[in-house]
């Protein structure tokens, strides 16, 4: 029966939950249960969640000192100002993206 329930409450939320999530719906209907319960219950069932873990992005090293910031106090200087972004693809690369004010 939990396992029903289980998948039911899935579906309804668009497959997004996880085990913790689940545990909070389940405990919103007076049915309390443990996570590690859950997540056993759900791949017994075969539930899981479409949404996956953050990936971490590249990080960028600088084996120099950085150079300081000149036209800080300066508000009426004419400077351009850039910055530089990473974007993930949907086929799971990296590119950048660069901008130029």
């Amino acid at each position: 029966m939990l396992k029903a329930l289980l998948h039911d409450i899935c579906q309804n939320n668009y497959k997004v939950y996880g085990a913790p999530s689940l545990r909070l719906a389940l405990a919103n209907l007076n049915l309390y249960h443990g996570t590690n319960r859950i997540r056993r219950l759900m791949q017994e069932a075969g539930i899981y969640s479409v949404m996956s873990r953050r990936s971490n992005k590249p990080t960028t090293t600088v084996e120099y000192k950085q150079r300081p910031n000149l036209i800080r106090h300066l508000p009426e200087a004419n400077a351009w100002s850039m910055d530089i972004t990473y974007l993930k693809l949907s086929n799971g690369q990296w590119v950048y993206l660069a901008s130029v004010l």
